[in-house]
């Protein structure tokens, strides 16, 4: 049976316009082990439409977990963006972690992505709609490998005691943080804007595409 404990995470972090919560509780309770048909069980489909990672539903994307193991993860399993606020800051989602890194990472797997929230999530406390949109806006890339250079800089956060989890120009800062260990900063290069062309020309103005670090003050 789930503990008072576990009930109060699904309280809080399943929403009922999505998830049915007495079928989800119902499941738990009855099983040791939490197979990925428990997300088709508890769904409510929009417009005949799954809620939840179509990622979840494949081998690759969900290994089966003690009950206790997956009420933990409930927060992100669950998460659904409301699409009446959908903008730049709210669009990002477990499913761009997993479409990012499988078959592209050859250390892939579920653990590393599932380590990496329940670090930030419950170790560092941020909130949930910021883990998963604050490296989105960022770089303007829904790829993982920006949320993953995002947690090597929270955990050189805490070895130098910076609390700064959320900064204004992040691969600047996560630049000052390498060299601060001593490690490489990372080199960005300037992307083409056309066939072969470093940069497009707007009258006077030369335009380059790329991630460019810059400050505050930059014109």
């Amino acid at each position: 049976m789930l503990t008072k404990k576990e009930l109060g995470i699904i309280e809080q972090y399943v929403d009922e316009e999505f998830y049915d919560k007495e079928k989800l509780i119902k499941y738990l309770n009855i099983h040791d082990v939490v197979g990925n048909e428990v997300f088709s069980y508890c769904d409510r489909q929009k417009n005949g439409k799954s809620t939840y990672s179509s990622w979840l539903d494949y081998e690759k994307g969900y290994d089966p977990l003690p009950v206790s193991t997956f009420v933990n993860r409930t927060p992100f399993y669950f998460y659904a963006i409301d699409k009446k606020d959908l903008d730049v800051e709210n669009i990002g989602t477990r499913h761009n972690l997993y479409s990012s890194l499988i078959g592209e990472d050859e250390d892939y797997s579920n653990e590393k992505i599932y380590m990496a929230l329940e670090y930030v999530f419950y170790s560092l406390k941020l909130p949930i709609r910021k883990i998963f949109n604050y490296w989105i806006n960022q770089t303007g890339y829904v790829k993982g490998d920006g949320f993953f250079q995002w947690i090597h800089y929270l955990k050189l956060c805490e070895r130098f005691g910076i609390q700064e989890y959320f900064p204004e120009r992040f691969i600047v800062a996560y630049n000052e943080i390498l060299e601060m260990s001593g490690l490489e900063p990372i080199i960005y290069e300037i992307n083409e804007c056309g066939l072969g062309a470093p940069f497009i020309r707007n009258g006077i103005r030369l335009e380059f595409k790329g991630r460019f670090p810059i400050c505050t003050n930059f014109t």
